[in-house]
């Protein structure tokens, strides 16, 4: 019965991490990446897809009225490249991705995206973006 038990529990703990790991996969590969993607290219439409909350609120006049924000979306970040480090679970329904933003010059700023899993879907959003010092 106790061995039962241990690879019951096993179990249970392999198919948590799993499941962890597998949603900060998707997460990395349907929302960070689009999203910083977005942000290289200066998509305004696209961006306000992967934003909720404070984020949203804070730009979204900027993001759907100012016609020149677009270009100066591409002129700050079109060359800078983007390295998710990690991704990390802060509650069930919050995630942490780290992300360092390298300019051409190679000053480096590294940055966290606070998203959140709408309550009753799967739909994860950036809620906030806040620059660490390095």
């Amino acid at each position: 019965m106790k061995r039962y038990l241990i690879i019951i529990i096993i179990f249970m703990i392999f198919f948590s991490v799993y499941t962890k790991s597998y949603a900060q996969d998707d997460v990395s590969k349907n929302i960070v990446t689009p999203f910083l993607n977005a942000l290289k290219s200066g998509n305004t439409a696209k961006l306000l897809q992967y934003i909720d909350g404070p984020l949203y609120k804070r730009n979204e006049v900027s993001l759907k009225k100012n016609n020149t924000y677009a270009d100066l979306l591409k002129n700050k970040y079109g060359k800078v490249e983007f390295l998710i480090n990690k991704i990390s679970s802060i509650d069930h329904d919050k995630l942490v991705a780290d992300v360092l933003f390298v300019y051409p010059d190679e000053n480096t700023i590294r940055r966290i995206l606070i998203l959140h899993k709408k309550e009753g879907s799967n739909s994860w959003k950036i809620i906030k973006a806040q620059r660490i010092r390095m």
